[in-house]
């Protein structure tokens, strides 16, 4: 049990223990033209994704509360989108803006601006003992254009550029010279082809960032995500993700990335080396059952050479929701989460798991 959920000792603890209760505050719909969120942030990408795809700001909830914001708003052909992981901090993990402009009736041209001030201050949440005064940065920017042919093909081109150092070395840049989006009435696909350069990732701000923005290792040292760029050589490769929907029983979607290359291996780049992420959740139509409202299972692996091994990094995520009807009113979750952090003294990771219950009352 996390005893401070209940601090009333002072009156800055009060006010975060009344806070940490609210679990999120929603406005609109997030298609609307008009939305904003404030607390939870389940899973938010900006553009293609290509800097910022499935980022959450609840993975380490609720040992950590954090109170995010999405905010969106269309003024004529302009789009705007922001976020902002943890408005409680002044170093958040993740700032986020997107402006988006439609060029012409078809054709649409986005930029895209995410930073972690500090991915140090991630370390007083993951360790007490260990600190630094080093103030380390690292941000991206990408640009994109997305052509819709019909309303179930889109096609899309995005290039991004991280901002930061490695041993005096600038950060490297990834590009999708063909991008590919349908909808159709059993199957939604994605397909990309993706080309990076020397220290990048696709999607740096993943669903795990907040896990692996910094990691305490078995030497009680430190490393930040940004560090690990350096074991990426030139690479390029596909990815693609699926959404099936089976005979209006389920939603089951895959994500999948297979990208070749130079990799770091024993210190010294190798070619033919592979970089692959993966995801999969099942999602359970539950029209079909009453009083069930959501009921889903989820998994993730990401930036390994073999993610069909399953053997555990930081990176890795499971978990369910599940949410029921109480009343018209008012709906109760339970959420489960299992991640993975360094053990120091053996050297390997350990399972972290956690169970949130929830209440959402609508008006």
């Amino acid at each position: 049990i996390y005893s401070k959920n209940w601090d009333f000792s002072d009156v800055n603890s009060s006010y975060k223990t009344i806070i940490d209760k609210i679990y999120f505050l929603e406005w609109g719909k997030n298609s609307d033209n008009f939305y904003f969120r404030v607390g939870s942030l389940p899973s938010i990408t900006l553009g293609e994704g290509i800097l910022l795809q499935n980022y959450s700001n609840i993975m380490q909830y609720p040992q950590i509360r954090k109170t995010g914001l999405n905010f969106k708003a269309k003024i004529s052909d302009i789009y705007i989108e922001f976020i902002h992981s943890n408005l409680k901090v002044l170093e958040p993990s993740t700032i986020g803006l997107r402006v988006s402009y439609l060029l012409y009736p078809k054709l649409n041209m986005g930029f895209t601006y995410v930073t972690d001030l500090d991915q140090n201050m991630g370390l007083s949440q993951i360790n007490n003992t260990l600190t630094t005064s080093v103030v380390d940065p690292i941000s991206g920017i990408a640009i994109d254009f997305v052509y819709t042919i019909s309303d179930k093909v889109v096609l899309y081109s995005q290039f991004s550029k991280l901002i930061g150092e490695i041993l005096n070395e600038e950060l490297g840049s990834g590009f999708v010279p063909f991008g590919i989006k349908s909808k159709w009435k059993f199957l939604d696909l994605f397909a990309e082809y993706r080309i990076s350069s020397k220290r990048f990732i696709f999607s740096y701000w993943d669903r795990s960032y907040d896990l692996d923005r910094v990691v305490v290792d078995s030497e009680n040292s430190y490393y930040t995500k940004e560090s690990q760029l350096d074991q990426y050589g030139n690479m390029s490769g596909i990815y693609f993700h699926s959404e099936i929907h089976m005979m209006n029983m389920f939603d089951w979607s895959i994500s999948y990335q297979n990208m070749q290359g130079d990799k770091k291996m024993n210190k010294e780049l190798e070619s033919n080396k592979s970089n692959q992420n993966f995801m999969t959740a099942i999602k359970i139509n539950t029209s079909l059952i009453p009083r069930l409202n959501i009921a889903e299972i989820f998994y993730q692996q990401s930036n390994i050479e073999n993610p069909f091994e399953f053997v555990p990094n930081s990176s890795t995520i499971l978990g369910y929701n599940i949410g029921f009807e109480i009343s018209p009113e008012v709906e109760l979750f339970y959420k489960g989460r299992t991640t993975y952090t360094m053990n120091t003294d053996t050297d390997s990771f350990i399972s972290n798991n956690s169970i949130q219950i929830e209440t959402k009352f609508t008006f």
